[in-house]
């Protein structure tokens, strides 16, 4: 399924919009991921589903090319600025789910969580709603859940209960260390 973006003048007056990621999931950017891990972390009556996936697909974007030889290096990833697209799916997203993912992760201050380069952490209550955050860099990123929260609900708000598209993307600005997006989806 081809996602169709919509990017509105007011987005960039509103999130400082820069620069934008093709007009695609990052599930179809990953290509044939392959998980690595499935966490699963009790919260009230229901279960946050965190998976990570190992994605091939991201060396295409060529972002991968700001880590030089075996430098390693973790990079913070908090209060971070990103731009928003939203996009027209088949599948809407549940506002009130986003709500309460939100809620989940929120729950989750002063934590963070690793993400290695390549790879995608997909974060669920159930289906309803899906916030997935993709690494694009070469980089291991240590990223504030508080933050990714509100990232994910800031997305949500403006294009699922706004604009009343069924997905979103924000994505960093695509400089040295800022190679990553958070998507909203069913």
């Amino acid at each position: 399924m081809r996602l169709v973006s919509i990017i509105l003048p007011a987005v960039a007056l509103c999130f400082g919009a820069t620069t934008v990621l093709a007009a695609t999931s990052i599930k179809e950017a990953c290509g044939a991921g392959k998980v690595l891990s499935t966490t699963v972390i009790p919260y009230g009556d229901q279960q946050l589903t965190i998976t990570e996936t190992h994605c091939p697909g991201f060396e295409a974007l060529g972002y991968n090319s700001s880590r030089s030889g075996n430098e390693k290096r973790d990079v913070q990833q908090c209060n971070e600025n990103c731009s928003n697209s939203c996009t027209i799916t088949a599948t809407k997203a549940s506002f009130p789910a986003c709500q309460a993912l939100t809620n989940s992760l929120a729950s989750l201050a002063f934590q963070s969580f690793v993400m290695t380069g390549g790879t995608t952490q997909t974060f669920t209550l159930g289906g309803a709603c899906v916030y997935t955050y993709a690494n694009y860099d070469g980089y291991t990123y240590d990223v504030c859940y508080s933050d990714f929260a509100n990232v994910g609900e800031t997305t949500a708000n403006y294009c699922i209960q706004g604009i009343g598209t069924g997905a979103g993307i924000c994505n960093a600005p695509m400089v040295q260390y800022e190679y990553w997006a958070v998507e909203v989806s069913a």
